[in-house]
């Protein structure tokens, strides 16, 4: 609940005590200019959006309360669920499920890093070294154009110029 993304970690308004609202894009300017104020830890959060904007080009986005662990959000939609655990038994084998976000301090999109990582600590690329003997790499998640769009920017970087592997990647939808 108390991430870096969501809105208890910002403020507005007079002494910052109104949470940021969702959507609202947080940059070093704006803290600097007081109209975004950090609340869980300033100098901590202050540091990650410089660091966000140096190394990655994005500014932070206040995101609203989603992928709590122990809620509806956080867990695998049931039907998908459903269809996984009868793939696993029927192939006698388990899909490789990632949880990431462990950290508050830092938004974690792609499911190989963080998007700033003070601590070295976010990078998951153990599974990766499987990839080669797959036939097939299929990914899937709910947020295309942020968390699935970085998870698979993030492989592909890490196999750039292994194109037997990237071409086993597919994407898929809902349609």
């Amino acid at each position: 609940t108390h991430s870096i993304f969501h809105p208890i970690a910002w403020g507005v308004g007079k002494g910052g005590t109104t949470e940021a609202p969702p959507f609202t894009e947080v940059s070093v300017e704006k803290v600097q200019s007081g109209e975004i104020i950090p609340r869980l830890n300033p100098a901590k959060q202050i540091d990650y959006i410089k660091a966000l904007e140096e190394t990655s080009k994005k500014k932070l986005i206040i995101w609203p309360y989603h992928c709590i662990v122990g809620t509806v959000g956080h867990a695998i939609e049931n039907q998908l669920m459903h269809i996984i655990t009868f793939f696993e038994l029927a192939r006698k084998s388990n899909v490789h499920k990632i949880v990431k976000g462990s950290s508050r301090y830092t938004e974690h999109y792609g499911a190989i890093r963080a998007e700033v990582d003070p601590t070295g600590t976010s990078l998951c690329d153990s599974w990766l070294k499987n990839f080669g003997r797959f036939e097939s790499i299929d990914i899937t998640g709910q947020a295309k154009d942020y968390c699935l769009y970085e998870t698979v920017k993030q492989i592909c970087e890490y196999f750039e110029g292994q194109d037997d592997i990237l071409k086993k990647i597919n994407v898929l939808e809902n349609t």
